[in-house]
């Protein structure tokens, strides 16, 4: 089981504030699809993960980090 299954099973939805430090609360349910999609990505994709982690460093407002976090789930970067 990988860290971030852990989280989800510990913590439920509660873990994307704890992930990707945002707003779990205003949150639509498919946006928390994506964002769980994500961080299943990051775990398999190295590069994927500093990106992330930029965001979730960077200076950005929650709207601001959802869209980073939106764009690069979409994106054919994480491919």
């Amino acid at each position: 089981m990988s860290f971030n299954d852990k989280m989800f099973s510990t913590f439920g939805y509660k873990a994307l504030e704890l992930i990707f430090g945002v707003d779990e609360a205003s949150l639509k349910e498919e946006e928390k699809r994506q964002l769980i999609s994500l961080s299943i990505m990051m775990e398999k994709n190295a590069a994927l993960g500093v990106k992330v982690s930029e965001i979730i460093n960077s200076n950005l407002e929650n709207e601001e980090k959802l869209a980073s976090f939106f764009n690069l789930e979409n994106s054919g970067e994480i491919e």
